[in-house]
């Protein structure tokens, strides 16, 4: 069969997109040594400026637009003979430099409206917070009326485009708003049923209202949270053993965007769930935030790994709430935003009183079976710990001799005797003793001893059954110690406290102790979500912006300082923040009233438009609609959509690769992802996540044609279509792969190809193979 005119339908990658692409790779490997923003130009080079880069250094332009291949720039991060390698240390990641060779090919295009920030941005802190500091523009309060409507949005950005001469794009044709606004609100095409509904009555208000009360919208949206929060269900590190409750955070999380739950109360509960609502099962949950962080088992040095865990948990709260990159102030004041090493310490002390707790059972009903089952075992367990007894003794030396002396102490110390910090390090390092417990029997030389230990544990966990626990995070006690700051020789404990720069919000919150709790986390928990605060809810209403857009109205979602972008719409942005203050801060309405703007419903591909393409090609002002590719999970998911095989069920424990669940509940290791998720850039859960770059490999199209899932799905739908009463096959077709009825050119393509045999199978299994291969399927018009 030849597909060559269905491969033909569409084959163009999109255009590299510099600003969230590009800028981010050359501000992370690059500027250090090329940048006014470093003060620094090796070799006379700077690479923060379209000038720079034909200007070149010492050995000529960075760049041949002529020979792209030849620039001496794609040289040195291909690392070739003859030039100096770039990074000089280590080689890119292979998708940085994916990203990095596409633009060079292109030709390094470099948009105006970035051009003039990035050299305008030098200088070095000197310490302390001045008056400029705090008139930042994100630490202003919101003071601009409400924007809620789509009517208020499509206000705002008209005039914006007014200011330039610029008009909106026409309207984008039904079938295809339909195939992007459910892909947005869902994650997943639109059934051929709904796309048929649609055209039939094409009610764009009814169709919203329907995707938002889908229970697929907290699988969409959740995942996004949790790429922020570098969600996995793995350690990482060599070993990535397996966290075989974590899957229960991941629920509540999708659980909560469905519930449509207010966002301040969201990020209290993960925060200090325990402190605030202690009796609610739900805290147990939503704690699961805070052991989401890679775990490197066999560290020995129990102290440092602690400190490391504690920084970890600052960093991220810092990206996702404030918006605000502390980590660049844990060594150091902040070289340009007004942020000091002694307020990275002071938000760190809030965790300080942090404790894991694990097998918690979930709610009362669990509880009361694990009673009961300790109840009815307890004479198994007690002959079993008279025979171990005496070997544990050897186990703790075993474990206790792998650990630096200041540890060993701890571990031989009575844990009543010692201080919160040190009974964490304890209990951090007392879970290498705990497994050395479990690999008791190998220790035991008496063979007849042996297999009786081996005996009573096979005997005691046939009874055992599966409990409903979870691995969720407390408090060490009421009484904490605080971090300690070293800085030029002198140490200083830091007490809690928020960012000097916003020291008019409260910086003397009122810490309440509990019984078994410091209440810090509360105090944190509180300010965070304070209706006056300037940073979080604009930061989260950017960050729905940007997952709607494809853009936030602060291009640097994660980057609020002066390093980041300037808002394109500041009153938009600030009316957005109000009307979702004032709404009681839920997701649910703010969605709805992007996407049933006639900004969102424009059509996303504008012949007309070449001023504005080459003045703002990133699409900043919105001259035409959004278009982007599908994330990861959203290809998996709709390759298995297209073919009737998704398993739609919500909720529950991982499942294997091998699985029909959406993709989002397959098991989520750090260190060996499923490689199509690899491959369409899935977060991997090592970091903060505020934005997937795309990139277009060779990888992905290999996967997309000879793909064992690809090939298996395209014959079970052809199987399906074959069968009688199932449907003209070139109108099935593309209501199934792509959700949108064919444009002509696209359906004469397919009836070409099935011409003479429209019945058979193996050609329609082609033909859907070959749409799926297709941008028409890969991209969102």
């Amino acid at each position: 069969m030849n597909i060559a005119p269905l491969m033909a339908i569409a084959t163009l990658a999109a255009p590299v997109d510099f600003g969230r692409e590009v800028l981010p790779l050359l501000r992370e490997h690059c500027f250090k040594c090329h940048s006014h923003e470093a003060g620094k130009s090796k070799g006379g080079l700077v690479v923060d400026s379209p000038g720079g880069l034909s200007k070149g250094g010492d050995n000529g332009a960075a760049t041949d637009s002529g020979k792209p291949e030849n620039g001496l720039l794609m040289r040195a991060i291909r690392r070739q003979a003859g030039v100096e390698a770039m990074p000089p240390a280590n080689p890119l990641p292979p998708r940085a430099l994916a990203i990095l060779e596409r633009w060079l090919m292109e030709g390094a295009p470099w948009p105006k409206s970035v051009a003039a920030t990035t050299t305008a941005k030098s200088g070095t802190r000197s310490g302390g917070i001045t008056e400029a500091d705090r008139a930042w523009w994100a630490f202003q309060p919101v003071k601009i009326k409400a924007i809620s409507s789509p009517s208020g949005i499509d206000s705002e950005i008209s005039k914006a485009l007014a200011s330039k001469g610029w008009t909106r794009a026409p309207k984008a044709d039904d079938s295809e708003w339909l195939r992007r606004v459910s892909f947005d609100l869902t994650g997943l095409p639109p059934s051929p049923a709904e796309a048929r509904e649609f055209a039939a009555n094409p009610d764009r208000a009814a169709a919203v209202d329907r995707l938002l009360s889908s229970p697929h919208f907290g699988e969409k949206w959740g995942r996004f949270w949790l790429d922020l929060v570098r969600y996995a269900e793995s350690d990482g590190y060599r070993a990535d053993d397996y966290r075989p409750t974590a899957w229960r955070y991941r629920d509540w999380v999708v659980s909560a965007f469905n519930r449509d739950m207010p966002y301040d109360r969201f990020l209290r509960l993960q925060i200090a769930g325990d402190e605030l609502e202690p009796d609610n099962p739900e805290s147990l949950l939503a704690l699961g935030y805070l052991r989401l962080g890679t775990y490197e088992f066999n560290q020995r040095d129990a102290f440092t790994q602690w400190n490391a865990i504690l920084e970890d948990i600052t960093d991220v709260t810092a990206d996702a709430a404030l918006g605000l990159g502390l980590a660049c102030a844990r060594c150091h004041d902040h070289k340009y935003d007004p942020l000091l090493q002694r307020d990275y310490h002071a938000l760190k002390s809030f965790f300080s009183g942090l404790a894991w707790i694990d097998e918690v059972p979930l709610d009362a009903a669990a509880a009361s079976r694990i009673a009961a089952w300790r109840k009815e075992t307890a004479s198994q367990r007690e002959n079993l710990d008279k025979i171990e007894a005496a070997h544990r003794k050897t186990a703790l030396r075993d474990a206790r001799a792998l650990f630096p002396p200041e540890i060993q102490k701890l571990l031989d110390a009575p844990r009543e005797a010692l201080g919160p910090f040190q009974k964490q390090v304890r209990d951090l390092a007392y879970r290498q003793v705990l497994l050395e417990y479990d690999r008791l029997e190998s220790k035991v030389k008496e063979v007849k001893e042996r297999e009786e230990i081996k005996k009573l544990r096979l005997e005691l966990k046939a009874v055992t059954p599966e409990f409903a626990t979870v691995s969720t995070a407390g408090d060490i006690g009421s009484r904490v110690d605080d971090p300690v700051l070293s800085k030029r020789g002198k140490s200083e404990a830091v007490p809690p406290g928020f960012p000097s720069v916003l020291d008019g919000m409260g910086v003397a919150t009122e810490i309440r102790a509990r019984a078994n709790s410091s209440g810090r986390r509360a105090a944190l928990a509180a300010w965070l979500t304070r209706p006056d605060h300037p940073l979080v809810p604009r930061v989260v209403v950017n960050r729905v912006w940007q997952r709607v857009f494809g853009r936030g109205i602060v291009a640097t979602t994660s980057d609020w300082g002066t390093l980041g972008e300037k808002p394109s719409h500041p009153a938009l942005l600030d009316g957005l923040t109000r009307g979702f203050i004032d709404g009681g801060m839920r997701i649910k309405p703010l969605v709805r009233a992007m996407v049933l703007s006639e900004t969102y419903g424009q059509a996303s591909l504008r012949p007309d438009a070449r001023e504005m393409r080459e003045a703002d090609s990133e699409n900043a002002f919105l001259w035409r609609g959004p278009r982007r590719r599908l994330e990861a999970e959203e290809v998996r998911d709709a390759i298995l959509a297209s073919s009737g095989n998704l398993d739609r069920s919500i909720g529950g424990p991982a499942a294997g690769d091998d699985k029909m669940r959406r993709t989002i509940y397959l098991k989520a290791m750090r260190n060996t992802r499923e490689p199509l998720l690899a491959a369409f850039d899935a977060a991997d859960g090592l970091q903060s996540t505020p934005q997937r770059l795309p990139t277009v490999t060779v990888t992905q199209t290999l996967l997309m044609r000879n793909g064992k899932l690809t090939a298996q799905q395209a014959a079970e739908m052809a199987k399906s279509m074959v069968k009688p009463g199932a449907g003209g096959a070139v109108d099935e077709l593309f209501l199934r792969v792509l959700g949108r009825p064919g444009r002509p050119e696209e359906s004469s393509a397919v009836e070409n190809a099935l011409a003479g045999a429209p019945g058979n199978e193996a050609r329609i299994a082609d033909a859907a193979h070959a749409l799926m291969e297709s941008n028409a399927f890969l991209y969102l018009d």
